[in-house]
C-alpha cells in the first residue's frame, strides 16, 4: 500500500518517506527477508483454513509502477505464494485504471500464474464505477471469447442494496456467456463497514444485508472492512475479537450452507415469492427463502410451485 493510508505493507527494501521518494531502482530490489515472513503468514493461514485475498494495489498507487516494474511484481507475488491452496488475485483496490489498462493487467497476471487461481478486481462503489471496470471486462469477453478474470470484488455503500448489485452483476455475467466468482468485498461507508461488538452486538444489519443478502444473490462470499470511526479499526486492529459475536454469526450462516444446502447446484429465484423476499433455489431439491418484515408480512407468504412435482418439507 505505498503510497495508500497505512503505507506499511510493500515488498520493497525502500518506501516513500518525508525525506525522501521511492526510485524506479528501488521498485526493482526485493526484501527477501520479508516475505519470507510473508510466507509464515500465509503458510499459518493455510492451515487454519483461511482464505487468501492478495490486493495488489491501491486505488493511490495505481500508477506508480512501469509495465516493465509492474511484471517484475507479479512475478515476485506469483513464484512465492501462488502455491497456496485457496486464493484470489485481486488485480486493483478501488482502481483508477484506464479501461485498457484493466485488461492488460488482467492478461499480464494471468498469463503468469501457472496455478490459475481466481483472479478478480474492486471497483469503487456506484452503478457508474461498476460499469466502467466490471462492464469493461464483460463487454472485453463478449468481443474477444475470453477473459483473463474469474471474479468481481464488490464495495457497496447502502448495505440494502447487496441483494441487488450482487444479483445483478450475476446475471449481467450470465448473459455475457462468462461465469463469474462474485464477492462482497467491503460493505457500507467507509465510517461504519462492519461494527464492533461494543456498538452492537446483534450486528443485524450486517446479517441481513452482507451476509444472506449476497448468498442468496448467488455471492460466492463476503470479507469483513471495518469503519475507519470505531475502535480496531481497518488501519489499526490487532484484536479481532472485537467483532467476536460477528464471527458467531458468519459461522451459523456457512454451517446453514454446509449442512442443508446444495449451493453449487443452486441459484438466485426471487421471483417465486413476487420477489418480496430472497431466494435460493436448487430445483426439486431445496428453496431457502430469507424473509423479512420489511416488504411483507413473512406469515401471508405464498412460494410459486407451478413447475415442481415434489412434496416439499417446511423448515423454519
Amino acid at each position: 500500500n505505498l503510497e495508500g493510508f497505512d503505507r506499511n505493507v510493500f515488498p520493497w527494501i525502500s518506501n516513500n518517506t518525508e525525506e525522501s521518494r521511492i526510485t524506479d531502482d528501488d521498485l526493482m530490489r526485493y526484501d527477501v527477508s520479508k516475505l519470507a515472513q510473508w510466507e509464515i503468514v500465509f503458510e499459518h493461514m493455510d492451515h487454519k483454513g483461511i482464505y487468501l485475498h492478495f490486493k495488489t494495489q491501491e486505488s493511490r498507487n495505481s500508477q506508480m509502477l512501469s509495465l516493465r516494474e509492474r511484471e517484475l511484481y507479479y512475478r515476485e507475488l506469483i513464484s512465492r505464494f501462488s502455491h497456496h491452496l485457496a486464493l484470489n488475485w485481486n488485480i486493483g483496490e478501488e482502481t483508477k485504471n484506464t479501461e485498457e489498462e484493466i485488461i492488460q493487467f488482467g492478461w499480464l497476471f494471468t498469463n503468469l500464474d501457472p496455478y490459475k487461481h481466481n483472479v478478480v478486481i474492486h471497483s469503487l462503489p456506484g452503478g457508474a464505477n461498476y460499469d466502467r471496470v466490471f462492464g469493461t471486462i464483460l463487454r472485453d469477453f463478449e468481443s474477444e471469447g475470453r477473459s483473463a478474470y474469474t471474479g468481481f470484488s464488490f464495495q457497496v455503500f447502502d448495505p440494502p442494496q447487496v441483494h441487488r448489485v450482487i444479483l445483478q452483476w450475476s446475471l449481467n455475467a450470465e448473459e455475457a456467456g462468462k461465469s463469474m466468482v462474485l464477492s462482497m468485498d467491503e460493505l457500507g461507508h467507509w465510517r461504519d463497514g462492519v461494527l464492533p461488538d461494543s456498538n452492537t452486538t446483534a450486528h443485524n444489519v450486517e446479517r441481513k444485508d452482507f451476509l444472506w443478502g449476497t448468498y442468496l444473490a448467488q455471492g460466492a462470499g463476503t470479507e469483513s472492512y471495518f469503519g475507519f470511526d470505531h475502535e480496531c479499526n481497518d488501519l489499526e486492529c490487532e484484536d479481532l475479537r472485537s467483532r467476536d459475536k460477528w464471527w458467531n454469526q458468519c459461522y451459523h450462516a456457512l454451517e446453514f450452507f454446509r449442512k442443508y444446502v446444495r449451493y453449487w447446484d443452486s441459484s438466485a429465484a426471487d421471483e417465486v415469492t413476487g420477489k418480496k423476499f430472497w431466494v435460493l433455489r436448487d430445483p426439486g431439491q431445496t428453496y431457502v427463502i430469507y424473509m423479512f418484515s420489511e416488504n411483507s408480512n413473512p406469515a401471508q407468504t405464498s412460494v410459486q410451485l407451478s413447475t415442481e412435482s415434489t412434496d416439499f418439507r417446511l423448515s423454519w
